[in-house]
């Protein structure tokens, strides 16, 4: 997408939520925009403020400004990285960016991920600082109907106009809320849930869905079906840690579906569990250690599960939204106190993770799922829980060869059991070793 006069030009990724809301402002500015088009504001928003355009998007983006007229490049990705973005360089210093590393392969020496809310000009990266909101509360109650307010808003401004769309269902709160939310604003919404035959997740989703009077897909797979797909998901997700991998087969079989309905667009529950404390870990920290320890998990957010959903769904032509990294959202999530998170009602051993969220969904879900302890992945999709997950899965790893890799290789990217050693030697079918971050990031589990 280029200016009026073809001297400034836009490669875009992802989507601008307050487009319309800049396209006036910018017209109203003096500049001519041609189409409804959220890539052309781009061009328009980098003649107006240049380098601090960033502060005024709304949206998850990955994109490349190209000024002809200066020659010169902008690459800008957004505050939380739900959008991916990879740089390197040549030989012969010259400048590569793509979505994929695979992409940079035979061009650049290496690729490494752009942080979040950074620009890159061809030389080296800076982080740009979009204006926070400062947020005060006087109790519990006020906050939990400002964030009630703000995720009705997030959700609502990622629904699309004319295209059918899906909410990626669990039975849990984060994705059972952002349904219920979505329904009130299109009852024509359909609900994607994944489960293996006689899965809880399933049987809780569906009756979630009865209630609410949606309609209800389920991709049941059996186990071999799932596992006969780990070559083509690490080819895109282009990581080899088990818990991403692993979590991704079932992204993977989320998104065939929903492209097999004619969805283009899709909203997924990702980033609550991160702001508001929702995995089981995290209940057993000190006040005063929550958090930092929530700030770490949310910072590796872009190069895990958002990389996740981007990668696998586009492999499917599918636009995955998180209403929950809006950044409004994450403002708010960052502004109130560790207690509101995770509350530790009196009388009770247990602290109840996301209570901010429960409260704010009080008359929206039932009971059963505002205050259900967080059901891991591996627990939900199998109707004999997590047990049955690891020993398909063990008989699965046990059943292949041994990768025949170097002791340099295992070395340098710290393997320690087969399982990682297998995901490993099929990324290497696609990426050079040095296109493969050696980083090993927060989420990585303990695997079978």
């Amino acid at each position: 997408m280029s200016n009026e006069s073809e001297t400034l030009f836009a490669v875009f990724n992802g989507e601008i939520y307050n487009h319309r809301e800049l396209s006036r402002l910018l017209t109203g500015r003096g500049h001519r925009i041609r189409s409804k088009c959220d890539s052309e504001i781009l061009v328009h928003a980098f003649e107006e403020w240049g380098s601090g355009m960033c502060d005024h998007l709304r949206g998850m983006f990955a994109f490349a400004l190209y000024d002809a007229r200066h020659d010169r490049i902008l690459l800008a990705r957004d505050p939380a990285g739900v959008k991916p973005l990879y740089v390197g360089y040549g030989h012969d210093n010259s400048f590569f960016a793509a979505s994929e590393a695979k992409a940079l392969v035979g061009f650049a020496t290496s690729a490494d991920l752009l942080a979040p809310g950074h620009l890159h000009d061809g030389s080296q990266p800076v982080a740009y600082h979009p204006p926070q909101e400062t947020m005060r509360y006087h109790s519990f109650g006020e906050a939990a109907a400002h964030l009630r307010e703000l995720l009705n808003e997030a959700v609502t401004l990622r629904l699309p106009e004319d295209l059918p769309f899906a909410v990626f269902l669990s039975s849990g709160i984060d994705s059972s809320l952002i349904l219920a939310l979505a329904a009130r604003a299109r009852p024509d919404v359909i609900a994607i849930t994944f489960g293996l035959p006689d899965s809880p997740e399933v049987r809780d989703a569906k009756q979630f869905c009865q209630c609410l009077g949606v309609r209800h897909e389920v991709v049941e797979l059996p186990f071999q079906a799932l596992v006969a797909r780990y070559e083509e998901v690490i080819r895109h997700l282009e990581s080899f840690e088990p818990n991403l991998v692993r979590a991704s087969l079932i992204t993977h079989a989320l998104c065939e579906r929903a492209r097999q309905l004619g969805v283009r667009v899709a909203l997924a529950g990702e980033g609550a569990d991160e702001q508001f404390a929702g995995y089981e870990d995290f209940r057993h920290l000190p006040e005063e250690e929550l958090d930092r320890v929530l700030q770490a998990f949310f910072d590796d957010l872009h190069r895990t599960q958002l990389l996740r959903w981007d990668k696998i769904a586009m492999a499917h032509m599918v636009e995955v939204r998180t209403p929950f990294m809006d950044r409004r959202v994450v403002d708010f999530a960052r502004s109130v106190p560790p207690s509101f998170k995770l509350s530790r009602p009196s009388g009770k051993a247990t602290p109840l993770a996301k209570a901010i969220l429960a409260e704010a969904a009080k008359d929206l879900l039932p009971e059963s799922i505002r205050l259900r302890a967080k059901i891991a992945m591996d627990d939900g999709v199998t109707a004999g829980g997590a047990r049955q997950w690891n020993r398909l899965l063990s008989a699965h790893f046990a059943s292949c060869p041994l990768p025949p890799l170097p002791e340099t290789i295992c070395v340098q990217f710290a393997i320690t059991n087969k399982e990682e050693l297998v995901n490993l030697s099929l990324m290497l079918r696609y990426l050079p070793p040095e296109f493969i971050s050696t980083s090993r990031i927060t989420v990585r589990k303990t695997p079978i």
